[in-house]
């Protein structure tokens, strides 16, 4: 009786589902909505055990370190309470005629 919701439950930690407690959409809309924000994507949301939330995400912006913490403000409030984020902050380098990532200058 006990192993058909644990098994659920490992399958959905196994294939990164996304997390049923709170909605990745909103969440997406408010970190658009930052004045330090220019742009998201490769934003995905899942859960490991324990529904501890993960997100990950690559954002364009100009302002570094401050778009990390403007995101990781809202990704800890108790609507949300991801546990861990991954940030990738992107900028334009006016130098090149593509996007790139601030660990390639």
């Amino acid at each position: 009786m006990t192993t058909v919701p644990i098994f659920k439950d490992c399958m959905a930690i196994i294939m990164e589902f996304s997390p049923k407690d709170f909605n990745s959409k909103d969440l997406l809309n408010e970190i658009l909505k930052l004045k330090t924000v220019q742009e998201v994507h490769d934003f995905h949301c899942w859960s490991l055990a324990g529904g501890k939330h993960i997100m990950t995400c690559h954002v364009r912006s100009q302002f570094g370190d401050r778009v990390i913490r403007d995101i990781n403000r809202i990704c800890k409030r108790d609507e949300y309470g991801v546990f861990h984020t991954t940030i990738q902050v992107e900028r334009d380098r006016h130098d090149v005629q593509r996007l790139t990532c601030d660990h390639n200058n």
